[in-house]
């Protein structure tokens, strides 16, 4: 039965945008989205809110917009791997296997270091090389060793490829980083 208008200043929009970036971290997305879109309309050209919001619709589902969001970041900041990864991820969630590959081997080029970029180039490689996708798969599980997902499928690859006993000790550090898990 009321609408509430509120008037944020321009000085206030950095903190809008922490705002929202908080309450996606929390789980909140719906209010998150809402408060990044906002501060969106006020800085197009902002990474924080391209490459946050950008994962947000990803992981809702709401590609298309993701993908140009992300898409708008990684153009914007063509040397940042942490927006190669999330388009990446978002490509791979769209079905354009062949881009997501190319936009995650940029990220690792970018920033060899980084295990996330490893565990989804890894991901996505093992299916049709898996020498490479073992390769990757393995960094991620060195770089990331209290992750879940990449201890999970470095084992899985080491069960998939005939050494079970390799696949054991990261299945075992699975079960201990997570031993409520699946």
């Amino acid at each position: 039965g009321s609408v509430a208008v509120r008037w944020v200043p321009a000085a206030g929009l950095d903190s809008l945008v922490d705002h929202g970036i908080r309450l996606l971290g929390k789980g909140e997305s719906t209010l998150g989205i809402v408060l990044l879109r906002s501060a969106l309309a006020r800085m197009p050209d902002n990474p924080l809110i391209l490459q946050n919001l950008g994962m947000a619709l990803g992981n809702r589902g709401e590609l298309a917009e993701a993908l140009a969001l992300l898409g708008r970041k990684t153009a914007l900041n063509p040397d940042d791997a942490e927006g190669w990864i999330a388009l990446g991820v978002a490509l791979a969630k769209s079905g354009d296997v062949e881009n997501a590959i190319k936009a995650l081997s940029r990220s690792v080029e970018l920033e060899p270091d980084n295990g996330y970029g490893h565990l989804n180039l890894g991901g996505l490689l093992i299916r049709r090389s898996a020498d490479a996708g073992m390769r990757h798969l393995e960094k991620a599980a060195k770089l990331l060793p209290k992750n879940t997902a990449a201890q999970l499928n470095w084992g899985l690859a080491l069960l998939e490829s005939g050494q079970p006993e390799e696949a054991d000790a990261a299945l075992k550090r699975t079960i201990e980083i997570a031993p409520l898990s699946e």
